[in-house]
């Protein structure tokens, strides 16, 4: 666990198998308060130029509360998954590279699909089988992002910033506003073909699929 973009695989990776595994929740340490919590710079000055400006790379200054890539990996969970779990599919992959978690969506004709690829090369995900002929999908795709201090691609993981869809993700409104965290429409042919980036992180929603239709 860290407030790098790397973190992302073992927290959602987690979240799937702990629903897989029929628990309704899920406890992380911490919220706030040291450099590998959910949101990062909350604590008091003196706290955090004691503690945790001595461990964090990202240097975030006192009281900013800016989120880590793990946060918003929770709110999409949350939003997508965990909403309709309590029909959690049988999903599995033909790559021990790619980590795969499938629920039933709260329409119960939808499946949203938590896709990690742990390759550094972009991976076709064939959902065929899955989407019927009057399917459309919702992407929501997850990167790390460049910053100041990491720009090549072999520090990319190191990556406090996390983009969705190819947007960095941040607060705005002076940094109490949540962004939007829309998914990407996909229709026609592309639904049965995901082509996932590599290193990425996908939550994908195959709207009237097969499998929650039964």
């Amino acid at each position: 666990v860290s407030n790098a973009f790397a973190s992302l695989y073992y927290y959602l990776d987690s979240l799937g198998a702990t629903a897989a595994a029929n628990h309704s929740g899920f406890l992380r340490q911490d919220l706030t308060g040291a450099a590998y919590g959910l949101v990062e710079g909350c604590a008091t000055a003196g706290k955090w130029e004691e503690y945790n400006l001595k461990v964090s790379k990202s240097r975030t200054p006192p009281g900013t509360c800016r989120p880590n890539p793990d946060f918003f990996g929770a709110v999409l969970f949350r939003r997508l998954m965990a909403a309709g779990g309590e029909r959690v599919m049988n999903v599995s992959a033909t790559s021990g590279q790619l980590r795969a978690w499938g629920h039933c969506s709260a329409k119960a004709s939808d499946l949203t699909l938590l896709l990690l690829n742990l390759e550094n090369r972009t991976v076709s995900v064939d959902l065929s089988r899955v989407a019927g002929d009057d399917s459309t999908r919702t992407d929501w795709v997850m990167t790390p992002g460049e910053t100041p201090a990491i720009s090549r691609p072999s520090e990319l993981l190191k990556s406090t910033v996390v983009e969705l869809n190819g947007t960095p993700l941040r607060l705005g409104g002076g940094g109490d506003v949540m962004p939007s965290l829309e998914g990407t429409a996909v229709t026609g042919a592309a639904v049965a073909t995901l082509k996932l980036p590599p290193l990425a992180i996908a939550f994908a929603v195959v709207h009237s699929a097969k499998a929650c239709g039964q």
